[in-house]
């Protein structure tokens, strides 16, 4: 049987990761795509000295 999701997110950024706990708190049924292993989008890739902290 095949999954119908209700919102799919692209991009698992900061607006994606939010958009996707939003609409997790309001009760839709959420898939979040994210084109690299780890989420964060260009914050998380651009300054990994930062994800130490």
């Amino acid at each position: 049987m095949l999954h119908q999701y209700e919102i799919t997110i692209v991009g698992g950024g900061p607006a994606g990761m939010f958009a996707a706990f939003y609409a997790g708190m309001r009760g839709a049924d959420v898939l979040l795509v994210e084109s690299t292993a780890a989420l964060g989008g260009q914050p998380a890739t651009q300054y990994p000295q930062k994800n130490d902290l």
